[in-house]
């Protein structure tokens, strides 16, 4: 057991206490081999691991008075890539509960809800975002796991640990540094024991770590990053989340719910900003700053921007009804929040203001959620990890394409194959208008027609609003000659190139005569001047 000397006590502010410790690199017990199962073999790891090429997920814009909810689509839309179902031990499943990431992989954390102190941690190689891979897996019979970040050819775990049985811990929060060979787990690891009762968050800057531990009577505790020596601990009740801004090391505390700033050079304390919020020392907490802009999840009090130059709260956003809020983070000008059972929530930033965008849920309880670039990954408890893309807006395809048809010359004119081919880079729903040239007024009475979109399979895309069996009929506009967009079908489309074929209403109006307006005497053609397609996101 790391035994720290209590000299020099100094009371700070907000009742923190600065201790200076000389201890030297003491874990608390040689490793262990039969507390950690170490898994290398990725083919069967991958078992757990569902792929998807089609699925986009569209942001619930239903319960807010935006513009998104105005005109039916949000600002953006989420492709889910793959699902990495939880590992089980003994029959239980583990919680996915944090990830972090770097250029090439993923490090995913679980843990278990039940006080059986289980837990877990993978690498994911995400080199591949649309085919991702488990290369390591290490699951622990004693011990939750509740964040993993990479340091050189290690990994630091933030850990729950069951103490009871382990006469090492004073309580079960700890630090356990486990070692990689060429990027996989190994059970050759050490521990350091920390006040309370789990250690809540890890970063790692200015050659130092980091690692936060409370419910009670928590601290911030400071190692070196070369020794893992102990060289500093603050004192410090339900210690949560920690970050790094500019000059200043910014500690979350969950009992007087403030944000704490020490000098990043002496570790000195330097003041402290409130939050208002009553406690949520057992809860989880984040917290993601951006350009000295504090981005925090606060539980039942939801998110909170703090300026931390001019310590103003610029705004918040409520956890949802019945819920709370685990986590927050800020990526390319948008929040993203996971809310717990209440799903992901995302918000577009405009002058420190948050603006919703829209909200989307899982099975499980978004635990965790980080993104980057155009990658979101959102640890979704017992549903496991999920992996989308962030898509922007989709915009609206125009094709200039002149094409007709007509129903007195013969079955050859009564169809146009490949009217146009359009190339849909972002699958799902798309309202299809086509720009009609009416040029007869109202001699020809039967200018009606409707389309069909094949993909490069020759697989028909059948509209969702059919009005005649499977197709959808343009019935035809009176008046004097004109043109005009008309909306001819949501279609379903894959990712790829597909084609448009034009089919006059002569073709099916014998089984679906109730759009025909006389015979077909005359000419009765249908001229197109090209199409639009809009993304539906709703």
């Amino acid at each position: 057991m790391l035994n720290l000397p209590r000299i020099g006590f100094q009371p700070a502010m907000m009742g923190l206490i600065f201790v200076v410790s000389s201890c030297a690199n003491q874990p608390t017990e040689p490793p262990s081999q039969d507390r950690i199962i170490i898994n290398n073999n990725s083919e069967s790891l991958n078992q757990r691991i569902k792929y998807f090429d089609d699925v986009v997920i569209q942001l619930d814009v239903s319960k807010y008075n935006t513009a998104a909810r105005l005109s039916g689509t949000s600002k953006l839309h989420l492709k889910l890539l793959a699902e990495v179902y939880p590992p089980v031990i003994d029959g239980e499943p583990l919680h996915a509960s944090h990830v972090t990431l770097d250029d090439a992989h993923a490090y995913v954390s679980y843990s278990t809800v039940r006080n059986r102190f289980l837990g877990g941690v993978e690498i994911i190689d995400i080199l591949d975002k649309r085919h991702p891979v488990i290369k390591s897996q290490a699951l622990f019979l004693d011990t939750d796991i509740t964040i993993a970040i990479p340091a050189e050819n290690r990994l630091l775990l933030g850990e729950a640990t069951d103490s009871d049985n382990n006469s090492n811990f004073d309580s079960p929060a700890c630090l356990e540094i486990i070692e990689l060979q060429q990027g996989q787990l190994t059970s050759n690891t050490s521990r350091y024991d920390l006040p309370s009762f789990n250690a809540n968050d890890i970063a790692s800057f200015d050659n130092a770590i980091y690692v936060t531990s409370g419910t009670s009577n928590g601290a911030v505790s400071i190692f070196d990053k070369q020794t893992f020596a102990l060289v500093n601990q603050i004192s410090l009740e339900g210690a949560k989340a920690i970050a790094k801004s500019d000059g200043y090391v910014v500690v979350l505390e969950g009992t007087g719910t403030a944000l704490h700033l020490f000098d990043r050079e002496t570790f000195a304390f330097s003041k402290t900003i409130d939050l208002g919020c009553s406690n949520f020392f057992a809860a989880k907490a984040e917290i993601d700053i951006v350009d000295n802009i504090a981005y925090v999840s606060a539980w039942d009090c939801g998110t909170i921007v703090v300026d931390l130059t001019t310590e103003a709260i610029t705004t918040t956003l409520p956890a949802p009804e019945g819920g709370h809020t685990n986590s927050v983070s800020v990526s390319g000008g948008r929040v993203f929040i996971a809310n717990g059972s209440a799903g992901l929530l995302v918000a577009e930033i405009s002058d420190l203001q948050l603006d919703i965008v829209g909200e989307a849920k899982f099975d499980g309880s978004a635990n965790f959620v980080v993104a980057k670039d155009n990658l979101l990954f959102v640890a979704n408890g017992v549903g496991g990890l999920k992996i989308l893309e962030i898509m922007d807006p989709v915009k609206d395809i125009y094709i200039t394409k002149e094409s007709s048809v007509r129903a007195d010359r013969g079955a050859d004119y009564l169809v146009y194959k490949n009217a146009a081919s359009v190339d849909i880079k972002m699958a799902g729903r798309y309202r299809v208008y086509s720009e009609v040239w009416y040029n007869s007024g109202d001699a020809q009475k039967n200018e009606s027609f409707y389309l069909e979109i094949r993909d490069k399979k020759d697989t028909v895309a059948n509209p969702q609003d059919p009005n005649a069996g499977h197709h959808k009929v343009v019935q035809d506009h009176p008046g004097e000659p004109h043109v005009i967009l008309r909306e001819s079908g949501v279609f379903a489309l894959s990712q790829g190139v597909h084609s448009i074929d034009l089919y006059h209403y002569a073709v099916i109006a014998d089984d679906y005569p109730q759009f025909l307006h006389g015979p077909f005497t005359g000419p009765e053609s249908v001229h197109l001047r090209g199409f639009k397609l809009k993304f539906v996101a709703e």
